[in-house]
């Protein structure tokens, strides 16, 4: 018994055995009936018998008040005051042997015998029990009595836990005014049975037990209205748990209130790479704290589907009962048949204890916890899982956007579902346009064979989309070496012009290995084709344009080696000057090929001086061989211009060379200027050039008509000859139309005239 219950328990005996010794001197004893007194004696301990054994919640529904009254109008008062706390410390005894309990029933009913029989002396009621005076004095007794009984169990109840005295008082004096009403009603019956007739009395004190159960049966009816209520709403709070975590310090609190408790708990599993630890919540005022405890104790792991309740008396495990709480209500989180904490009620507040209806209530609403925090991590996991699919699909978008390959995926029946940037750059249609429609409807593919891809033709995507065995690498449709998964097609892009793009198809399957679709990666290569195509060119030119001088060579080397003896002079003068050309010719298409080495790496060495255009005209066409009494400079006086004197005449050349190749007519160069341009045109009369071809004569090897039927030449002079000009900040451009002839134009910066010191200097 702690110290400060044990004082007040003392201290309550004494108190009521100095009151009674007191009421001895003031209160009649004579005129007593023997009979009378044992029946109502019996009845009091029976009254307080009952209440004792048979209510578990420990409530102070103290019926023997009722019997107090009908000995005071039966016996003399002095009679009844020592007989209450006799009968009380009887049926005490019968029930339990705590030294605290006995004691203070015994003094609490001195207390009271001594404080009612006063009362009732004093006023000193009729003889009849319905007598105004009577009814008075009964009134004035049970108030009084009653309200001193509360003041004392509530004392009691608070020293027993931390609880406040108010609080204490509401709880046990909500109760006690019930009791306190069928205590009078039924104290009056009861007296005037026993004062006319015994034997009547003792059967009218059987309804004792009756009055009880009605008494109880409220106490249930409010008990079980209030419980309900509170259920209904902790399940409301438990539906904001499941959605949020943080609402379970609402949760703890409104456990508190509707258990009756001074604080909550909760104890939740938190598994982690050191093994399972556990997370306790509780509400300390206003703010919910989270603290980390290594285990859940045995008694609650142990208990699966068993709710612990701790009534009344302190734990020594500092888990349950933490320093400063003096009771605990405990149930375990049971979900899946697996212990996954424990929620926990701390001291009663009122009278009374808990109970196993408690308990039981408690482990329910505890199984609905369990399913709420699990609801909880679920939520976490998904909203985890969520934002890690969120933030793969951003990653997986931001590299389909950033991808410069176009990606398309295809769904299983050849719908497209994706198409990124770099496939709008590749075809020209905006992704809107595409998604949702089947693959041929938006993508206009044909193969190296120039044969158009259809839905259910015998290439390569209509065997991936059918998941068929895929085509042979050397069948045509898959690109010939190129293998069935990567294919070069021709792809029709939206403003009419057919790009060569290399594609690679692979089938797309879900975990479980299921086919969901193709995906399609395509990169436009009409580059590395067109580079292709060049060096195809390229090797059946140089080759065409090494055995064209070789073949004179040859023969005119065997035929002096064979028969040099046999050959006049003047026909050995010919061979030879005929192999000097031959040998210009081998050295010319060397420098073509140097020079293009040369501007591929930016090597070629020009400088800017000023030169006189006509002048280095006529080194240009003392220099070509062939051809130049067809050839007619025009204009009188010099236009000068900005450049490289070698790389100037090397264009002149090159333009008036490729003019007498491809014509038989006048060839006729003219000077110019235009603006700040410096114009040297070479104009031909010859059957001219279709506009389509213009750009395709200045790429390198770029000639009309086909390579064993043309006029002689790699090809490379006028691709070199804008080359150059564009080094120097000029141009080569052409005019011409089939038919019309040809115009030639080569522009260089013009040099402009500058005062130095009273003399005029050509400056670039």
């Amino acid at each position: 018994m702690d110290r400060s219950v044990r004082g007040y328990v003392v201290g309550v005996a004494i108190a009521g055995a100095a009151l009674l010794a007191f009421a001895t001197q003031r209160l009649p004893f004579a005129g007593v009936e023997w009979p009378v007194l044992a029946v109502l004696a019996l009845i009091g301990g029976v009254a307080v018998w009952v209440p004792a054994r048979l209510d578990p919640s420990g409530r102070p529904v103290h019926l023997e008040t009722s019997v107090f009254l009908a000995m005071l109008l039966a016996l003399p008062a002095g009679v009844a005051a020592f007989a209450l706390p006799g009968v009380t410390l009887a049926g005490l005894l019968l029930v339990t042997r705590d030294v605290e309990r006995v004691a203070f029933g015994a003094g609490r009913g001195a207390l009271l015998g001594a404080v009612g029989a006063l009362v009732f002396d004093a006023i000193r009621p009729a003889g009849s029990v319905v007598h105004p005076t009577t009814v008075l004095a009964v009134l004035a007794v049970v108030i009084i009595v009653e309200s001193l009984g509360v003041l004392l169990v509530t004392e009691l109840t608070r020293r027993h836990g931390p609880g406040r005295f108010v609080e204490t008082w509401r709880d046990v004096s909500q109760l006690s005014a019930v009791a306190a009403g069928a205590n009078g009603v039924y104290g009056l019956v009861l007296g005037d049975l026993a004062r006319r007739d015994p034997i009547v009395t003792l059967l009218g004190g059987t309804l004792i037990v009756g009055l009880f159960m009605a008494i109880q049966g409220w106490t249930a009816a409010r008990g079980t209205h209030e419980r309900a209520s509170g259920h209904h709403d902790l399940s409301s709070v438990l539906l904001d748990v499941s959605v949020d975590r943080d609402q379970m310090g609402t949760f703890l609190t409104r456990l508190t209130t509707v258990f009756n408790g001074r604080s909550a708990a909760l104890y939740l599993e938190q598994p982690n790479q050191r093994g399972n630890q556990h997370l306790r919540v509780s509400v300390v005022g206003d703010r919910l704290e989270r603290t980390r405890v290594k285990e859940v104790p045995e008694a609650v792991t142990e208990a699966t589907w068993r709710v612990i309740a701790l009534r009344g008396d302190r734990s020594t495990d500092p888990w349950l009962v933490p320093e400063g709480h003096a009771s605990v209500l405990a149930a375990p989180l049971v979900h899946s048949g697996r212990t996954i904490g424990a929620v926990l009620v701390h001291d009663k507040r009122g009278a009374g204890r808990w109970t196993d209806a408690d308990a039981e209530w408690l482990g329910s609403i505890a199984n609905e916890a369990a399913a709420a925090v699990r609801t909880v991590e679920l939520f976490r996991k998904v909203d985890a899982e969520r934002a890690r699919w969120e933030e793969e699909s951003t990653r997986l978008a931001d590299v389909l956007r950033s991808a410069t390959d176009g990606i398309a995926n295809l769904s299983s029946q050849g719908r497209i579902e994706t198409w990124n940037p770099g496939m709008e750059r590749l075809t020209g249609v905006t992704a809107s346009d595409a998604i949702g429609h089947s693959w041929y409807t938006v993508l206009r593919l044909r193969d190296a064979t120039g044969t158009e891809l259809l839905p259910k033709g015998e290439h390569v995507i209509s065997h991936v989309l059918a998941d068929r065995s895929p085509v042979a690498e050397d069948d045509p449709a898959a690109g010939g070496s190129r293998g069935a998964d990567r294919v070069r097609l021709q792809l029709l892009r939206s403003d009419g012009s057919w790009r060569w793009v290399s594609c690679n198809i692979a089938v797309v399957r879900r975990t479980d290995g299921a086919r969901r679709g193709v995906v399609l990666v395509a990169r436009d290569v009409t580059a590395e084709y067109e580079v292709d195509v060049l060096k195809a060119d390229f090797i059946a030119t140089i080759s065409h344009e090494l055995r064209t001088p070789l073949t004179p060579l040859k023969g005119f080397v065997q035929t002096l080696r064979a028969r040099s003896e046999a050959i006049e002079p003047h026909l050995v003068v010919q061979m030879v000057e005929g192999m000097g050309k031959q040998v210009d010719r081998l050295e010319n298409l060397v420098a073509d090929l140097l020079a293009v080495a040369e501007i591929d790496n930016d090597a070629a060495p020009l400088e800017g001086a000023v030169l006189d255009l006509r002048d280095a005209t006529d080194a240009a066409l003392a220099l070509e061989r062939t051809g130049t009494g067809r050839v007619t400079v025009e204009g009188f006086g010099s236009v000068n211009g900005v450049g490289d004197r070698r790389a100037v005449i090397r264009i002149i050349r090159a333009l008036v060379s490729n003019a007498l190749k491809h014509t038989e007519g006048p060839v006729t160069v003219t000077f110019a200027t235009d603006a700040d341009r410096a114009l040297v045109r070479v104009v031909d009369k010859g059957p001219g050039i279709p506009p389509w071809e213009h750009e395709r004569i200045f790429e390198r090897f770029g000639r009309l008509g086909d390579h064993l039927h043309r006029t002689q030449g790699p090809g490379l002079g006028l691709a070199i000859s804008r080359a150059l000009a564009e080094a120097m900040g000029g141009n080569v451009a052409l005019e011409s139309d089939v038919a019309s002839g040809s115009v030639f134009t080569l522009s260089l910066p013009i040099a402009r005239p500058r005062r130095v010191a009273g003399t005029v200097r050509q400056a670039g």
